[in-house]
């Protein structure tokens, strides 16, 4: 036994290691544990081990690395301690491993780890984990894994300054912007116009990108500098999962919203002397259903099958967007919602007012249902608003097939795509289809001189009392002045009049 250079003692029922449980095996070069049920490690179990250079310890029940755990185990160079289930692991734990070349944490629980566990390692070069946090404490040049994400940094969580600014602005104009609309168009669509009915719905969709947006920039503030700390917390959060299916269905409810609209638009012009559109109530149900299935689209990967594996914490701004190369459990789905699902829409929406227009320039007399002047102008500003969309969707689609395809973009790109293109459009299409409009800007003028005139009308009131009162003062003080001056006169005449003189 004391020539063994292999010792294979995987899937036992092992539960510690003791000291001496080793002894004479001096020559082992590569000793293979992993499937056992090792709870505990004496100090000194592996003392001897001069030659070691494999140690495969993955899937036993370690729940904490101590200091010098692995003490005399001076040659190895691989060390694969996966699927344990490791909580902490202290300074110094791997000190003894002088030259250590790749250590496998991953599949772990790891909650409190040692910022200087990885230094003292002079040949450490790959180090493997479930989160890039622990990248944040390796040394300079070794090659950690997973990477930090296209939008955080071991500080903060928005790594990028322009995009903290910009998401707190779009967040702030998409939540004004969109309130003003559904208040505006809610007295509409009670008086049974279909279009202000969808354009609710289309506002309500955005308004919910724009709460999105404040979560995570109120997120960034509160991680700011601490980030590293706080990542898996944040990202495991019920706030995180909150604002990735916040996400989802705001971008998804968008989508089929404006499809919708499309296609009720295509109906009217194509068919103009045929009562064949969307009435109220049929408006109302095809949106029930496209609300019920974007809440079930959103909140699928939150009822906890471990095919998603937290599908919305995999990044620090809670997106389930795929757009890298990298293929996690759960990217098919990622795909066939973002991808796939936006494309036919896409394509539906294009080829939708392609034919439109085509008809439009045949005759121009294509539109014809009731009010035919308002649904021209309308029609040219939802293909406004769709060109808006399309231009915020495109970039992500062609990303996600680019990615599909196994090529990498920058990841610069990913973070301004997924932070600034997305939800651009749900700041931009309030002014687009409601605060631009005529019937908005004649109502606000409306306001605007009622409230000019109701001013000059109060000034000039006041100033008008303020003179009536001026003026009966001083009438008072003229009046009183000439009664003295009367007074005065008749006093004076019976003091020059001759004195009477009487007969007796």
């Amino acid at each position: 036994m004391w020539r063994l250079t292999y010792l294979n003692l995987a899937g036992n029922n092992l539960t510690e290691l003791r000291n001496g449980s080793l002894f004479g095996l001096t020559e082992l070069v590569q000793l293979h544990l992993n499937g056992n049920k090792i709870e505990h490690i004496d100090d000194d179990a592996f003392i001897g081990q001069t030659r070691l250079k494999t140690l495969d310890l993955g899937s036993q029940r370690l729940t904490h690395l101590y200091k010098n755990m692995f003490k005399g185990l001076r040659e190895v160079t691989v060390l694969n301690l996966t699927r344990n289930r490791i909580r902490s692991i202290e300074n110094g734990a791997f000190n003894s491993l002088m030259n250590i070349h790749t250590i496998d944490l991953t599949h772990n629980m790891i909650r409190d780890i040692g910022e200087k566990v990885f230094m003292g390692l002079p040949t450490l070069a790959k180090i493997e984990t479930d989160s890039f946090t622990f990248c944040c404490i390796a040394p300079e040049g070794v090659d950690c894994s997973p990477k930090q994400d296209e939008f955080s940094s071991c500080e903060d969580l928005m790594s990028n300054h322009v995009l903290r600014i910009s998401i707190w602005v779009l967040g702030s104009v998409a939540i004004i912007g969109n309130f003003v609309v559904i208040i505006w168009r809610m007295r509409d669509f009670r008086g049974g116009k279909v279009h202000s009915f969808l354009i609710t719905n289309l506002a309500i969709g955005d308004f919910l990108m724009g709460l999105y947006m404040l979560i995570i920039a109120v997120a960034d503030t509160l991680y700011r500098g601490v980030y590293v700390t706080y990542a898996d917390v944040w990202k495991q959060s019920g706030f995180c999962q909150f604002a990735g299916f916040v996400s989802t269905f705001s971008s998804e409810l968008s989508v089929l919203t404006l499809t919708t609209i499309t296609l009720d638009r295509l109906v009217c012009i194509l068919f103009p002397l045929r009562r064949a559109r969307l009435g109220l109530k049929q408006a109302s149900a095809v949106m029930s259903f496209m609300w019920f299935l974007v809440f079930v689209l959103a909140a699928l990967p939150l009822l906890g099958f471990g095919y998603f594996e937290n599908f919305y914490g995999r990044s620090g701004v809670c997106l389930a967007l795929h757009v890298t190369p990298d293929k996690r459990s759960g990217w098919e789905y990622s795909v066939g919602v973002f991808i796939v699902l936006n494309f036919v829409s896409f394509l539906l929406i294009a080829s939708s007012y392609l034919w439109m227009f085509s008809v439009a320039k045949k005759t121009r007399s294509a539109v014809r249902c009731a009010e035919s002047k308002t649904d021209s102008a309308m029609a040219k500003r939802m293909t406004l608003i769709v060109m808006t969309d399309f231009c915020c969707w495109v970039p992500i689609i062609v990303l996600g097939f680019i990615s599909l395809a196994g090529t990498r973009a920058d990841d610069q790109v990913y973070a301004w795509i997924a932070v600034f293109v997305l939800p651009l459009n749900s700041a931009m299409n309030p002014v687009i289809y409601t605060l631009s409009t005529a019937p908005f800007l004649g109502n606000l003028r409306k306001r605007a001189n009622r409230f000019r005139k109701s001013f000059i009308h109060s000034f000039t009131t006041d100033t008008k009392h303020s003179y009536v009162d001026d003026g009966t003062t001083h009438s008072y003080c003229e009046k009183k002045s000439s009664y003295r001056q009367l007074e005065l006169k008749r006093l004076r005449s019976l003091n020059n009049s001759p004195p009477m003189y009487y007969d007796s």
